[in-house]
């Protein structure tokens, strides 16, 4: 998931459902595997404009950990995603 020559730290997800071994922070998910941002910060904005629900509920959180058979869904392009 991340590269060892990416850089020097990484998220760590938040408490939750998902374990920390069976789960992505939301920022890595869609900065690293979706390409929607370049960098935390333009995660951080998509996020807290409320564009992004988990298993249809609207996460604020960056570091919220998304797991095995979630849904990520973005109502505004109409995509959703299963982990």
């Amino acid at each position: 998931m991340l590269s060892k020559l990416g850089g020097t730290f990484a998220p760590k997800p938040s408490h939750g459902p998902h374990g920390m071994k069976e789960c992505l922070p939301l920022i890595l998910i869609l900065r690293n595997r979706l390409n929607y941002a370049l960098n935390g910060r333009e995660v951080t904005m998509i996020v807290k404009n409320r564009t992004i629900k988990i298993d249809g509920k609207i996460r604020t959180d960056t570091r919220y950990p998304v797991g095995f058979m979630d849904v990520l869904s973005i109502p505004r392009t109409k995509e959703n995603f299963r982990l």
